[in-house]
């Protein structure tokens, strides 16, 4: 026998395998896997956490809306100085606006006042992002208890009334839940502030 057979036989003739490839190949997959894994879970957290901002948006949104007024002010000053009927003006949200008392109509600006004698002034308060529930007129009346009212109005029916208890200058204030609009009316009188709460 040869030297060359003897160390064949002794070192015995063995197939190579290809068990690391595979071990190599299999440890490739399941890294990809991991891999795969993590960036799914990734994936995940990131969805949950644009799931929580928009919630969060959404949820300051409809807190910001529902917000009750806190004391806005308005003076009239806005106002045309020789208004006509159906004569209007903004000022924050708020659209005011001239109309007859019993079928009649006289007013005047008057500085921060409007004189209204007869007239009615309606402020139209849907374009506030906020939600009134009370409304508050600085008026100055000239013809007695009850000659000047204010009325609060949701859903175009009135809610709250006040009038007036004497000549001279008061505020009257109505309420409601979410007051659409309000308006003050007089035969002899002038109305200065508007008070949203």
């Amino acid at each position: 026998m040869t030297l060359a057979l003897l160390f064949a036989l002794a070192c015995g003739d063995k197939e190579p395998t290809d068990s690391g490839i595979d071990g190599d190949a299999d440890t490739d997959t399941d890294a990809d896997s991991d891999t795969d894994s993590d960036a799914d879970a990734d994936t995940d957290a990131d969805s949950d956490a644009d799931a929580d901002t928009d919630a969060d948006t959404d949820s300051d949104t409809d807190a910001d809306a529902d917000a009750d007024c806190e004391g806005l002010s308005f003076d009239l000053s806005g106002a045309p100085a020789e208004p006509k009927e159906g004569d209007s003006w903004s000022d924050g949200g708020v659209t005011f606006t001239f109309e007859a008392l019993d079928g009649s109509f006289w007013s005047q600006g008057s500085g921060s006042c409007v004189f209204l004698a007869p007239a009615v002034l309606s402020a139209d308060l849907t374009g506030l992002d906020c939600t009134p529930t009370q409304a508050s007129w600085g008026v100055n009346d000239g013809c007695g208890a009850g000659c000047t009212v204010a009325d609060a109005l949701e859903g175009g029916s009135v809610v709250d009334e006040q009038s007036n208890a004497s000549t001279g200058s008061s505020v009257l204030t109505v309420s409601g839940s979410d007051i659409e609009a309000t308006t003050v009316r007089s035969y002899e009188g002038e109305a200065c502030t508007l008070q949203i709460d």
